[in-house]
């Protein structure tokens, strides 16, 4: 013959230290709670570029971005400034460093994403730019990028993130 489990019952120890009614309604609460979308960290590279016409991603990126908390910049020109500072005068705690390293060091932990912030004439990466970005990915870093050409098109893009296990959003 076998035991029966003991099914709780209002008088048990778990129902005297929560009632009934409460249990539920914390449920349903639950249930109908808007999910929340919780940005994700990034560091945006803007070298040259910051607080003039082709570092327009970047700025918009730092006025209003529900997807990515930002925070740093990159931009030898103004490293050591606050990127609101630069901006509009007014300080928004979100630092500009020199290079990627320093940008890492301050940070405590790698962030998920660095974006490219950059709107060039050309529409394309320039050599340097290219390095940044295999270096962020090296460090296992998405990348988010808005150029002209694909950079999961070009082969040497695709394969240090496959390797890195990464993604790269060509925006």
């Amino acid at each position: 013959m076998h035991a029966k489990k003991r099914q709780p019952n209002p008088s048990s120890i778990f129902f005297n230290k929560v009632s009934v009614s409460t249990a539920i309604t914390q449920t349903e609460e639950q249930l109908v709670e808007p999910e929340v979308i919780v940005p994700e960290r990034a560091i945006v590279y803007c070298e040259g570029h910051f607080g003039e016409v082709g570092g327009q991603p970047t700025h918009d990126l730092l006025r209003h971005s529900d997807q990515y908390e930002i925070i740093s910049v990159i931009d030898d020109e103004n490293a050591g400034k606050d990127s609101g500072k630069v901006l509009n005068g007014e300080p928004n705690k979100i630092p500009v460093f020199r290079n990627l390293g320093t940008a890492l060091a301050q940070a405590g932990r790698v962030p998920a994403h660095f974006i490219y912030g950059i709107d060039p004439e050309s529409g394309v990466l320039a050599d340097i730019e290219r390095r940044q970005l295999l270096r962020a990915i090296g460090y296992g870093m998405n990348i988010a990028c808005g150029l002209h050409e694909s950079l999961n098109a070009d082969p040497e893009f695709a394969e240090a993130a496959a390797k890195a296990g990464v993604v790269i959003q060509d925006i």
